[in-house]
């Protein structure tokens, strides 16, 4: 069994913030998909003179674009930060505990 005493701070921000922008590029994704429907059965619904609803499908289009660049970068930089506290509080049980024992074949 191999003991684990510690753990790189940094490397591990780096590892979760990376994972949180693939996270939020996905959840982007998603809210991005469901903003369009709702923008697209709103301005069906409006009939053939839709005046003001097509000023607001514009809007739901803006809101999807922007959904998928800055959810990445949002879900990223707060994974990021949050691990930088993780990793320091886990290095401290770490050390007071003694370690966790892993089994690596």
């Amino acid at each position: 069994m191999q003991k684990v005493t510690g753990i790189g701070v940094f490397s591990l921000a780096k590892f979760q913030g990376f994972f949180g922008a693939i996270m939020g590029f996905l959840v982007g994704l998603f809210y991005a998909a469901i903003t369009l429907l709702v923008t697209t059965l709103g301005v069906g619904m409006a009939g053939p003179d839709g005046g003001d609803l097509m000023k607001l499908a514009g809007l739901g289009v803006t809101g999807a674009i922007v959904m998928i660049i800055v959810l990445p970068i949002l879900f990223g930089l707060s994974q990021f930060i949050f691990s930088l506290f993780f990793g320091a509080i886990m290095n401290v049980a770490l050390k007071k505990t003694g370690g966790v024992e892993l089994r690596i074949e």
